[in-house]
C-alpha cells in the first residue's frame, strides 16, 4: 500500500472505531428481499410527532425517573448496570423517548456484553428486564428500539467480515453512504437520523477534511479557507426540523429581547428556557442541541 493511501486508511479505521464502524451489506439475498424481510420483522418507533405548539412541561424527565428497579437474581445480566446505562435517556411530556446521540451511546453501553454469546432467548430476557422496569408505552418503545438496534448490530458484524482491509477514500465514502441506508432499514429513517445526526455530521466533516488535504490543485491558503468553512458548517448545521429557518428566527428575536431586558441573569436564563419549550418540542430540542439554544 502506498504511503499516501495508508494515512487516510488509518484515519478511516480510527473513525470507524469512534463512530461505531464503517460497514456495508453484501447479502446473498437481494436488496429488495432484505428490505421486505426487515420491515416485516422490525416495527419502527419514531420520534414524538407532537406539534411544536404544545409546550414541554417536564423536559428534564428521564427513563431513570420511571424505572421501577427491583432486585432480581440474574446470572447473565446485571439489572443495575442496564438501568444505569439507560437511566439518563430523556423523555418528553408523554413519556416517549427523545432520540439523540445520548440514546445511541446508552444503547451501545447497555448491549455491550462482548463476552456473551447472544441468542434469541438471551435477547428476549434482556428486553424483558427493560420492559418490566419501564411501564406502559415507554417500556414498549424501549423494547422495540433495543430489538431493532441489536439486529442492526448483528447485521453490522456480519457485513464487516466481508470488507477488504485496503480501501480508497472514494470507496470508504461509498461504503458509509450505503451503510447509512442499512441503519435506516433496521431503525427507521427518523430514528436513525436522530440517533446518528452528530456522527453523520462529523463523518461528513472528516471526508471533507481529507479531500482538502489530498487535493493538489489547492494552495495552502485555499485549503485553510475551505477548512474554516467546513468547520463552521459542522458547528452551525441546520437541524432537520420542519420550517426551521422561520421558527428559529422568531425564537432568536424573542430571545434577544430577553437578553436586552433589565433583569437578572438568573431570570434571563429562566425565561430563555421557557421560550425554548414554547417554540420547540422535546425531540426538536434534541436535534438542535449543538446550537446551544439556551446559551446567553
Amino acid at each position: 500500500m502506498s504511503q499516501s493511501l495508508s494515512k487516510p486508511l488509518i484515519i478511516v479505521g480510527s473513525l470507524a472505531i469512534i463512530l461505531g464502524g464503517v460497514f456495508i451489506a453484501y447479502m446473498t439475498e437481494s436488496k429488495q428481499e432484505l428490505e421486505q424481510r426487515v420491515k416485516q420483522s422490525h416495527p419502527l418507533p419514531s420520534p414524538n410527532p407532537e406539534s411544536s405548539d404544545t409546550p414541554t412541561t417536564n423536559a428534564n424527565r428521564t427513563i431513570g425517573d420511571l424505572w421501577e428497579l427491583k432486585k432480581e437474581d440474574n446470572v447473565e445480566f446485571d439489572v443495575q448496570r442496564i438501568h444505569d446505562a439507560l437511566a439518563q435517556i430523556r423523555l418528553d411530556e408523554n413519556n416517549r423517548i427523545v432520540f439523540n446521540t445520548q440514546v445511541l451511546g446508552s444503547l451501545r453501553e447497555a448491549l455491550e456484553y462482548s463476552d456473551l454469546d447472544w441468542t434469541e432467548a438471551r435477547l428476549n430476557e434482556f428486553i424483558d428486564i427493560v420492559s418490566k422496569g419501564l411501564p406502559g408505552e415507554t417500556g414498549e418503545q424501549a423494547a422495540t428500539v433495543i430489538r431493532n438496534f441489536y439486529d442492526y448490530l448483528q447485521a453490522k458484524e456480519q457485513t464487516l467480515k466481508l470488507q477488504p482491509e485496503d480501501q480508497s477514500m472514494e470507496a470508504q465514502r461509498k461504503l458509509y453512504d450505503e451503510l447509512s441506508s442499512l441503519r435506516e432499514l433496521y431503525l427507521g429513517p427518523e430514528v436513525a437520523a436522530a440517533l446518528y445526526a452528530e456522527e453523520d455530521a462529523i463523518t461528513e466533516y472528516f471526508f471533507t477534511t481529507i479531500a482538502l488535504a489530498e487535493d493538489p490543485a489547492l494552495s495552502m491558503e485555499e485549503k485553510l479557507r475551505k477548512q474554516a468553512i467546513a468547520s463552521d458548517t459542522l458547528q452551525n448545521r441546520k437541524p432537520n426540523i420542519t420550517n426551521w429557518d422561520a421558527r428559529y428566527q422568531s425564537f432568536a428575536q424573542e430571545k434577544q429581547a430577553i437578553l436586552n431586558a433589565a433583569i437578572s441573569p438568573t431570570e434571563k436564563q429562566k425565561q430563555i428556557n421557557q421560550l425554548i419549550q414554547q417554540h420547540f418540542n422535546a425531540q426538536e430540542q434534541a436535534q438542535a442541541e449543538h446550537l446551544n439554544l439556551n446559551g446567553m
